[in-house]
């Protein structure tokens, strides 16, 4: 927006003011050059992330059961990933149940969550969860003041501002939901965010139907 902005102007210089062209012509060049080595540094950053979640993955696949694999897939997630929280749940008839929750720091006993643990969640409609049965592809809810979210979970207990979600699939059916998001960080969950978890999901479920 800013090099619009500038190129903007500079096309509204009138031909005799060179030095002022030359100048707004140099802050174009810098702005292209910080936006080519933001992009780069996104893009290192991804790959580093990924590769990390390739290695989480290859430590899931020796665990001996479903219930170990279950056990410590949020921890993956969030030690491997670059997320701050993660959240296992299982889907059951029109609804989901929360079943595990990791925070980064290893501090799980979040009475928030003791609450929730079970307790049936409805797949109403409009909200996100609802689409990863029919899509089973990932999404991110980028403001939750501004989706159709399960507020008493997500919003007034979780106090999550922005998450990415991924189903779980095995064989023809979604058997769960993986959440993640970077509470207590005002940060916001990105594409890069979403990429990561459908890669990490997607691994997952593979390793948890074989």
């Amino acid at each position: 927006a800013w090099t619009r902005a500038c190129l903007d102007e500079w096309r509204r210089i009138p031909a005799s003011a060179v030095s002022r062209a030359q100048q707004l012509g140099e802050r174009i060049l810098d702005l292209q050059q910080l936006a080519m080595d933001w992009y780069l540094h996104d893009t290192a950053m991804r790959g580093q992330r990924l590769a990390d979640c390739a290695a989480g993955l290859a430590g899931l696949r020796t665990l001996p059961s479903s219930t170990a694999l279950a056990d410590s897939v949020c921890a993956e997630l969030v030690q491997r990933c670059g997320f701050h929280r993660a959240v296992l749940s299982k889907v059951e008839s029109r609804s989901w149940k929360p079943l595990i929750l990791h925070n980064r720091g290893g501090n799980e006993n979040q009475p928030w969550f003791a609450d929730w643990i079970n307790q049936r969640v409805p797949l109403t409609d409009t909200a996100p969860e609802a689409e990863m049965l029919s899509r089973r592809r990932p999404t991110l809810v980028y403001d939750t003041a501004d989706a159709p979210v399960y507020r008493p979970l997500i919003v007034a207990a979780g106090q999550s501002r922005s998450y990415a979600l991924a189903p779980l699939v095995v064989g023809d059916d979604v058997v769960g939901f993986l959440h993640t998001d970077h509470h207590p960080l005002s940060r916001r969950v990105d594409e890069s965010d979403r990429d990561v978890l459908w890669a990490f999901a997607d691994g997952f479920s593979h390793i948890y139907e074989r």
